[in-house]
């Protein structure tokens, strides 16, 4: 059976093996670190390093990838959009600017600047003494960022605080953002107003189930905004 260039486990098994063809195709990228800093069912993420620089690669199915660059493209069409809150999976205030597939995988690839955002579940808990004010600022700055996607005709279909991060500048000010679009679907063209027809088919059971709303988790209608706040 053939190894890993560790000689530990297959190939295509070992990440290492996976992303260095896919670090050939972006040429510029440095080392890929040694291990995924996220390893969703639908996506992985790694994190690569070149000079003081680091960006972020997300490898998705591509059913996945395809769902969430329909969301990104119509953020990118919508004039005077400057993105202050919506930003795609772990970007530094940036929708990605370049994509390839790598079609011998099955697999397609984002690539984005890394930023590291805390998010916002993990920053709550580790913070003690946090002010009401404080919390308040976060619940009111997530929900703004939800309302963002809902005029933009989409609806999240996985709101969790998991999905919402929040980086502090260097001047101690908050900026909140939300990720990861992998589930989001197309409810509304926003420029008829007009709904758009989902098929159920195929949508049932997505999503976190300790947070997703109950219409999405049986598939017995399609997903508005006001699901997504229920979630």
């Amino acid at each position: 059976m053939a190894v890993c260039c560790f000689g530990r486990v297959p190939p295509n098994l070992c990440h290492l093996c996976i992303t260095r063809p896919l670090m050939a195709m972006f040429a510029s990228i440095g080392d890929v670190c040694d291990r995924p800093i996220h390893n969703g069912r639908r996506s992985t993420v790694y994190i690569s390093k070149q000079e003081s620089e680091w960006f972020a690669l997300k490898a998705s199915s591509e059913y996945a990838w395809k769902k969430e660059m329909e969301v990104y493209r119509t953020l990118q069409s919508v004039p005077g959009n400057k993105f202050t809150r919506i930003q795609e999976l772990l970007a530094s205030g940036e929708l990605p600017v370049f994509f390839k597939s790598h079609n011998s995988l099955h697999k397609f690839y984002i690539l984005t600047r890394y930023n590291n955002l805390r998010d916002v579940k993990m920053w709550l808990s580790r913070i003690p003494g946090l002010s009401e004010a404080m919390r308040f600022k976060a619940a009111r700055e997530t929900l703004l960022a939800l309302k963002e996607i809902h005029q933009l005709g989409f609806v999240s279909r996985d709101v969790k605080l998991e999905n919402f991060g929040v980086h502090i500048t260097k001047d101690h000010r908050l900026k909140f953002y939300i990720y990861d679009f992998e589930l989001s679907q197309k409810y509304k063209d926003v420029e008829t107003g007009k709904l758009t027809v989902q098929k159920i088919r195929g949508s049932k059971g997505d999503g976190t189930t300790e947070s997703a709303p109950l219409v999405q988790m049986t598939g017995s209608r399609r997903t508005f905004p006001v699901d997504d706040v229920e979630g």
